[in-house]
């Protein structure tokens, strides 16, 4: 019949128009939920409101055992299983997990599959979100912005451990020396030091390393790689930790300032190990003679003293010494090199020890006494030079000196 096309027209293009109208109302829809700061669209109301959590910061949820906060309740009751044993295992290699999700991109490992591909650099992922972070890489996209300093982010989680540093908030303890850390990651670094363990090797000359950055970057010094270069001397390190330091030397910067006597330091690690000669820290003990230092470097040091150990030789006449500092400062005899200068009379010294004496005869400092007559002297050296030509028969021992 002549008026059923007419019709079947009529529906079929009412039906086009209702899907254009429901998919610009979707659009629509979608356009509402958009965060303001980082431009992201959000499924609900709901996702919006706890998406703006991360911008400003807010973390209203409180974990009662280690006072670690979440933006979420959700978060903080996934957060309460760490507490708790881990329930989900690999079969593979029976490492165990708290949360199953974490377990099923474990296994993602085992299985090398990596299904999603940067279209810039081709590198694979096997989530979508680790490819979303990396993708921030190239774009040079930060969404996450402290509100407390302006410094920004690329993830969310980078943000909140960032913001401990301005709260002080440090939620993970060592349970050896009851020490606290930002994160997780630093604190199980941190806890390789009070162990013997050291389970990355290197595959040149078998010297072992407790962390694996260390093996990395010793790696380096067997090709000869220096990727870190000084844009001012040209000088290359092997990390970048060291160049950070070595710039400072241009820059003639000691940010890090004691709070008892006014030193300054170009490490904050330097600080630190001073700091314990006021407090009279002395934490490591030598297994042989028990005699305890304010860090366990200088233990390793004190180490060869027992046994006779020199591996540092001189090039130019062989002789051997248990420190480098003590190599190069006898180096400096050969080169006659003496860089450090008195600000009072331009006399130089090869070594800041006698730098350091010399000053005593300006401002008339004598913090050495003999224990028997109570004479002041400005030198170490001297008062035992003293003490065994004036009193050798006294019993009284110089200890301390």
């Amino acid at each position: 019949m002549p008026g059923r096309p007419s019709a079947k027209c009529q529906v079929g293009s009412g039906h086009t128009d209702f899907n254009d109208q429901r998919q610009r109302r979707s659009q629509s829809e979608r356009k509402r939920w958009q965060c303001a700061v980082c431009e992201m669209i959000l499924k609900t109301k709901d996702n919006l409101l706890y998406h703006l959590k991360n911008h400003v910061g807010e973390r209203p949820y409180k974990c009662l055992l280690c006072r670690s906060t979440f933006t979420a309740k959700s978060g903080l009751a996934r957060h309460a299983r760490s507490h708790n044993a881990k329930a989900f295992k690999c079969n593979v290699c029976d490492a165990t997990f708290m949360w199953k999700h974490s377990l099923v991109c474990h296994l993602m490992a085992h299985t090398s599959n990596k299904p999603w591909r940067c279209f810039v650099c081709d590198a694979t992922f096997p989530r979508k979100d680790l490819l979303i972070v990396h993708l921030r890489k190239h774009t040079g996209e930060r969404p996450y912005q402290c509100t407390e300093c302006d410094s920004t982010f690329t993830r969310c989680g980078d943000l909140n451990v960032h913001l401990r540093k301005h709260s002080g908030q440090r939620p993970h303890s060592c349970t050896v020396c009851s020490k606290t850390f930002t994160t997780k990651g630093i604190l199980n670094v941190h806890s390789l030091s009070h162990s013997s363990e050291k389970p990355f090797q290197c595959n040149v000359c078998e010297v072992t390393f407790a962390y694996k950055q260390a093996l990395v970057g010793h790696l380096k010094a067997h090709s000869g790689q220096r990727p870190y270069q000084c844009n001012i001397c040209q000088a290359a390190f092997v990390r970048r930790f060291v160049l950070k330091t070595h710039l400072m030397i241009h820059a003639d910067g000691r940010p890090f300032h004691c709070s008892v006597c006014d030193a300054k330091f170009r490490r904050k690690e330097h600080l630190r190990l001073h700091l314990r000669m006021h407090t009279g820290e002395k934490h490591f003990q030598c297994n042989i003679c028990n005699v305890r230092f304010s860090d366990k470097s200088y233990v390793s040091q004190h180490m060869m003293t027992h046994t006779g150990e020199r591996p540092f030789q001189c090039g130019v006449c062989s002789v051997r010494f248990t420190y480098k500092s003590a190599l190069s400062a006898h180096t400096r005899i050969h080169t006659g090199e003496k860089p450090f200068s008195c600000t009072l009379c331009d006399s130089t010294f090869s070594q800041k020890y006698y730098l350091t004496c010399h000053l005593r005869t300006h401002t008339g400092e004598k913090p050495f006494q003999c224990p028997v007559c109570h004479k002041a002297f400005s030198m170490k050296s001297t008062v035992r030079s003293h003490y065994y030509r004036m009193h050798p028969g006294e019993a009284i021992p110089l200890s301390g000196i």
